[in-house]
């Protein structure tokens, strides 16, 4: 890794954190869209890291990520849902997108992803936000498949960004490694068979005739059964030496959630967030509860589906704004999912 990096820049990483690496016996792992791409009606709830940034420069196997002093802010939140293509305005304007991921934060700021999905790989084309949108003529290449350990794919990419009146176009190289396979301790668990992966990308502004140069630096922390990070670090490197960290880790009753129920379970819920009314999607062959818990446990809703029918509504207008369970037991098996209450102004 370190010859992808200038040693100004390395210098930076190796100040955000401590990281330790075992060697072992090395062994065949391999990445799949499954591993890191969340099926529709998946959900996900992330708080932002206040202050010492998870970051690791080695690679390998059995690498052991020792972070279990990882602090977040509770306030900052971050709901993920990944949301039917009709359930995005802007779903014409990205006639390829085959996925959408929807970002709510705590101030109910929301930002619509789309991107393409092919049994070979997964490409971004773009975004709209309330603030800034974004337009890959170029589009941007997450991942390909599959990826054995080791793997590196590299490519290019261009993006038109939109907001506040300017619109500014940026064109650069992009890589992504599959370089780490290991142990991940963090404040609520230890977790094996952890897959680790880079991503790098260059942006060069095409629209100024001094351009800047912004490097950014991800490095994403996936789980068994949890296709989406559970922890995810970036680093933006400016022209002028600057960089500035931001990172996202998963709440700790989410990864309960959705190991618990693996997210094979053939239900979801729509709307995510919600005002009230919520839908639960998904036939069951014989008697099946649905109770709503608070974040403590308390069971503040209950409720019997009927068979015979594959919509089943619902509402939470009664309760105040906030994180809540669903907690479904169906065809002798129970499994969990996560819905947000908001205001409706």
């Amino acid at each position: 890794m370190e010859q992808r990096y200038s040693p100004t820049i390395t210098t930076i990483l190796c100040t955000l954190t401590l990281c330790v690496v075992f060697c072992g016996p090395a062994r065949s792992q391999e990445i799949s869209s499954s591993d890191v791409f969340a099926p529709i009606g998946s959900t996900y709830h992330l708080y932002a890291i206040q202050q010492e940034f998870p970051w690791d420069t080695l690679h390998g196997a059995d690498v052991v990520w020792d972070y279990p002093g990882t602090q977040v802010d509770s306030v900052s939140g971050n709901a993920i849902s990944m949301i039917p293509l009709s359930d995005a305005p802007n779903a014409s304007s990205y006639p390829d997108a085959d996925r959408v991921i929807r970002s709510v934060t705590s101030g109910n700021y929301t930002i619509d992803r789309f991107y393409e999905v092919a049994p070979d790989q997964i490409r971004e084309l773009g975004s709209v936000g309330p603030v800034l949108s974004y337009d890959y003529d170029i589009p941007l290449t997450l991942n390909t498949f599959p990826m054995q350990l080791g793997d590196t794919t590299r490519s290019n990419y261009c993006v038109w960004s939109d907001g506040a009146g300017s619109q500014f176009h940026f064109c650069g190289d992009s890589y992504v490694t599959f370089d780490g396979i290991g142990t991940l301790i963090l404040p609520y668990g230890t977790f094996n068979n952890v897959k680790h992966v880079t991503q790098w990308h260059q942006s060069v502004e095409t629209t100024m005739p001094d351009g800047d140069t912004t490097i950014v630096a991800r490095q994403q922390w996936f789980l068994p059964y949890v296709p989406f990070p559970v922890l995810e670090v970036t680093v933006f490197f400016y022209p002028n030496g600057s960089y500035d960290p931001f990172g996202w880790l998963m709440d700790g009753a989410t990864v309960t959630a959705v190991r618990e129920n693996d997210v094979r379970s053939e239900w979801s819920i729509s709307p995510i967030p919600t005002i009230g009314p919520f839908t639960v999607l998904g036939e069951f062959t014989g008697s099946a509860k649905l109770e709503i818990l608070a974040l403590d446990g308390r069971v503040v809703g209950s409720h019997l589906l009927q068979p015979g029918t594959d919509h089943h509504q619902f509402s939470a207008s009664a309760l105040p704004n906030g994180t809540y369970l669903v907690r479904l037991n169906a065809d002798g098996k129970m499994s969990t999912r996560r819905i947000f209450k908001i205001s409706g102004e």
